[in-house]
């Protein structure tokens, strides 16, 4: 084997791994040990880390489902693509194409939809 350097960021529901050899995200699973924890209410979307706007593929006010792409950002040479965990509108973006972002800084607003009654 050998070693690599690697930064990994936390989201909402995944966790993004950033290697020389390219991206690589992983989906969480949160088991309900029926502790009381606070949790992301998935409300607003933080920078991964310091880096620039390359693209906004949404609008505000715009519907959105789990899984698409809402903005891209640039990182270290590398693309980091930002997805909506789960159904929901976007309330608010923060930043245009182009602007640099502090690692951290809330990059948009987003509201989750609720969940069909089956």
């Amino acid at each position: 084997g050998h070693r690599q350097t690697a930064v990994a960021v936390e989201g909402a529901t995944t966790i993004s791994l950033f290697t020389s050899d390219g991206t690589f995200e992983f989906t969480t699973k949160v088991t309900d040990l029926g502790e009381e924890v606070d949790e992301d209410d998935g409300s607003g979307f933080k920078a991964p880390m310091n880096g620039s706007v390359v693209n906004i593929l949404v609008s505000k006010g715009e519907t959105v489902s789990a899984g698409d792409t809402l903005l891209i950002m640039e990182a270290m040479k590398m693309e980091h693509a930002v997805k909506a965990p789960v159904d929901g509108l976007v309330n608010e973006i923060f930043y245009s194409k182009g602007d640099l972002v502090d690692g951290g800084a809330d990059l948009l607003a987003f509201e989750p939809l609720p969940l069909a009654d089956d």
